[in-house]
């Protein structure tokens, strides 16, 4: 089981991910990708992938694997 400081960095992440998605949408106009929301956050892309998914299994997001700013908070 996770450590307690490895759950709250978790869910740090997935919150600077929201953050960064909105952002993106309001700056941009559209979502980032998962590339570069993992540059952004310094993290691994398949770190970002996780994260994105379980922010979908928890209904904040929804995503569709495969294409490219596909992201989109609910």
């Amino acid at each position: 089981m996770p450590s307690p400081e490895g759950l709250e960095n978790a869910a740090q992440r997935r919150e600077k991910i929201m953050l960064a998605v909105h952002v993106s949408v309001s700056d941009n106009g559209y979502p980032p990708t998962l590339r570069e929301l993992a540059d952004t956050l310094g993290v691994s892309r398949r770190q970002i992938a996780k994260d994105v998914n379980r922010l979908a299994r928890d209904g904040l997001i929804t995503h569709s694997p495969g294409l490219a700013r596909s992201l989109r908070i609910l």
